[in-house]
């Protein structure tokens, strides 16, 4: 993720530059999904106070462990919105505190026994209660901070933190409201507290302070003018208005808190919109995904190789002929010694090897693997909790994926990249039904690849 931000802000982040020139591109980040209807807000506001003061603008979707590194290191112009006092809890320095709010964001306690009173009055609990909370997630570490408190279990997935809370491994869960409670009505603790309510306030690097003025002035009129409720009220009048026909659905088999989602959410909705088209993605299972396209109930597909395609009716389907990926299927094991560099080693050996449902590429590749041998997952979360019980000698999937569940999952067995055994080139597609968009489409997503690069997305 760094490393991919980087090279996107290097027209704007260049060493020793003391201001953005006008005619450059504004590169800021925010913790909101790249298909949320908050997420479409934000970048309909920012892009238009932007825009207005001549500048490009560009909104990049981030995770909240990664905001901190990312600031810290002046890679971008500006955050969306904290809550106040990020920057100093984070220890991250040069960038400004806009005196304005888009919105506020709650946080409360969740836990099957009563909720200690310090705790609603930010002052010193218990030192035997266990409290726990998502990583990066500065609201839940603020009011933690507030009482003191030292007990505490940081988890890197809500699913996780879930699961410790209802099986007693910690007493009590801090999080966001978000409106809602984070919790599914048949696994909802006991006990609910809204703790602290924060406005959420922009952060802009002191390199753009020449029009910080003119930045937090035209951002307060424009949520002032058109807030959150009033967009969606007007976006839904719009869709209302706008035949079907002039909304793009695409189904991903990508995790839609993926990196690479992101990415991809951005660039095909830049290429859509320059054919007169909306776009939104969705994630769906692999099979799901191929079988919804074939039947025209979705319009689109992300991203699939050419061996996956051959399985399936092509007359439906247009492929678009830009290459926007390069997708790695490599196996993974929890010993590092293992030696695995093809089928004929898994058969030798009598692996037991994991791969997730609907990977028709992956089937093909494993054909002539005992059946008894191989075992299917939905998720690819799943097939690496599977590795790290020891339940599975070896986990294949693209790297991506492994790579990022591997980050998020909490597991005491040491798993290893062993060999990349299949490389394939991935394209777009379109159903047939689109033909008249479909070589627009693919010029625009072909004027979006890096000079001299070969694929769209790395």
């Amino acid at each position: 993720m760094r490393l991919w931000l980087v090279c996107l802000m290097l027209c704007v982040c260049a060493s020793g530059e003391a201001s953005t020139p006008k005619d450059k591109t504004v590169y800021f980040v925010c913790v909101i999904r790249p298909n949320a209807p908050f997420y479409e807000y934000v970048e309909y506001a920012y892009s238009k106070v932007f825009n207005s003061l001549g500048y490009n603008f560009e909104l990049v979707a981030i995770r909240p462990d990664e905001a901190p590194g990312l600031l810290r290191d002046g890679q971008a112009d500006g955050d969306c919105g904290h809550i106040p006092g990020y920057a100093k809890l984070k220890g991250i320095e040069g960038y400004l505190e806009l005196d304005i709010s888009m919105t506020a964001l709650s946080y409360g306690a969740w836990s099957e026994k009563p909720i200690p009173e310090g705790l609603l009055k930010g002052k010193p609990i218990p030192a035997s209660v266990r409290v726990g909370y998502l990583k990066g997630i500065a609201g839940s570490e603020a009011v933690i901070e507030a009482s003191q408190h030292t007990n505490v279990v940081v988890f890197t997935s809500l699913d996780d933190g879930k699961l410790a809370l209802s099986q007693g491994e910690i007493d009590i869960w801090i999080g966001r409201v978000l409106g809602v409670s984070q919790f599914n009505f048949r696994d909802k603790p006991k006990y609910y507290e809204i703790l602290r309510t924060y406005p959420v306030i922009p952060l802009l690097h002191n390199r753009l302070a020449a029009d910080a003025q003119a930045i937090e002035k035209l951002l307060a009129k424009e949520f002032h003018v058109l807030s959150y409720p009033g967009y969606l009220k007007m976006k839904l009048a719009k869709l209302l208005d706008r035949p079907a026909k002039d909304t793009i659905h695409f189904n991903c088999i990508l995790n839609d808190r993926s990196p690479l989602f992101h990415k991809m959410v951005s660039a095909y909705r830049k290429a859509f919109k320059q054919v007169g088209k909306e776009f939104y993605m969705t994630t769906a299972l692999p099979g799901r995904a191929l079988a919804n396209l074939n039947a025209g109930i979705t319009d689109g597909s992300c991203a699939r190789t050419e061996k996956v395609l051959n399985a399936f009716d092509q007359q439906r389907l247009i492929i678009i002929d830009v290459p926007v990926m390069r997708v790695e299927f490599q196996a993974w094991g929890h010993r590092a010694q293992l030696e695995v560099n093809g089928v004929e080693d898994i058969i030798q050996q009598k692996l037991r090897v994991g791969y997730r449902y609907g990977l028709l590429n992956m089937e093909q590749y494993l054909r002539d693997v005992p059946p008894s041998h191989l075992h299917k997952v939905i998720h690819v979360e799943q097939g690496v909790k599977m590795l790290a019980a020891k339940r599975l000698d070896i986990y294949i999937d693209s790297t991506e994926r492994v790579n990022q569940a591997v980050q998020s999952i909490q597991f005491n067995t040491e798993l290893y990249p062993l060999k990349v055994l299949l490389v394939e080139e991935a394209f777009p597609l379109l159903n047939s039904k689109h033909q008249d968009i479909a070589e627009g489409f693919a010029e625009h997503l072909r004027e979006q690849i890096p000079p001299g690069k070969s694929y769209l997305f790395y």
